[in-house]
Order: structure tokens, then sequence, then C-alpha cells
């Protein structure tokens, strides 16, 4: 059977539209979890109030680098100097989405007016924390004094991470 030159035009564009190598990724950073919040020098509940796309940053993978203006909402620990704003990668390997109008946990080490969030710094806490403050505040202040397990609390945020299988596309030139 011989295939018509269009048909195969069509099925040449089709395979490299929708194959592609997936590779695993390695963050530089390790996931969040309950050892990683008590060791946190700063903890602090803030909202992204914007986001913005930084077009100098020169991302040529999947994902682009944001640069967002944060209003700190409530101060756990830490934090003499209060970050003004948030930088985040949504690189599909190891980005992470932040919503503007949501609120977050930061537990950071170093609290300057910049900070870089991740996956393995940043977790969300809903987009009504003004609703329920009283009880997601005495939650984080238990994990932080080793009275419970951050992963007790919030696990859906866990389960997220663990079931959802992170691929990078492949850097032409780099193997």
């Amino acid at each position: 059977m011989k295939l018509n030159p269009m048909i195969k035009s069509v099925l040449l564009a089709w395979t490299l539209t929708f194959s592609f190598t997936a590779q695993a990724c390695t963050c530089g950073f390790a996931p969040l979890n309950t050892e990683a919040t008590r060791h946190a020098k700063n903890v602090f509940i803030f909202r992204l109030s914007q986001a913005k796309v930084n077009l100098i940053s020169g991302n040529k993978r999947s994902g682009a680098e944001i640069i967002g203006r944060i209003k700190i909402i409530d101060r756990l620990r830490g934090v003499k100097k209060l970050p003004e704003q948030i930088r985040f990668s949504t690189d599909s390997c190891c980005g992470t989405r932040l919503d503007v109008g949501s609120y977050f946990v930061a537990f950071i080490s170093d609290a300057g007016s910049q900070f870089v969030a991740h996956k393995g710094n940043v977790m969300e806490v809903g987009r009504e924390y003004a609703l329920s403050r009283t009880k997601t505040r005495e939650k984080i202040l238990s994990v932080l004094d080793g009275k419970e397990k951050l992963e007790d609390f919030f696990p859906g945020s866990f389960e997220i991470a663990r079931s959802s299988p992170q691929y990078c596309h492949p850097v032409p030139g780099k193997r």
C-alpha cells in the first residue's frame, strides 16, 4: 500500500509534534517536608498581589521566570526585614505555580527585600486564608513547635507532589 505524500507529511508533522524524550528532573532543592519547616529561620504567610514575566531572564526551557509583589499577612518566626518581592519559575521540571490572590506560607533561611520561591520553601494555604486564619495559623505553629507533622495537616499538597511525575524536555545539544 502506497501512502499519499500529503498523508505522509501529516503523519510526520504529527509525530514530530507529539513525541519527545522524557528526562527525569533534578532540582536544586529538596521537597518541602516537616524537618525543613522546623529548621527555617523565617516563616511567614504572604499573599501574591502581582506577578509578571521577567523578559530579561533568558529562560529557554519550557517555563518562565516570574517576578511578583507580595504582601506579608502574618509573621510566624523571624523576619526582621520583610520581603516585598518574590521570584519563581514556572518551568515544567522544577517550577512551581503561584496564583495571584492566593495565600502561601514561606519557610526560608534568609530574608531580604526579595526571595526565590519553589516547592522546597513555599506551600499554598488557600485563597480563603483570611476566613480560616486562626485555624491555619495554629496548624503551622503546631508543626513549627514539633507537635505535629506538616504532611498530616496539609496532605493534599504532598499527595499531588508525589503523584505527579515531572519530566523535562531535553535541551538541544545537552544529554
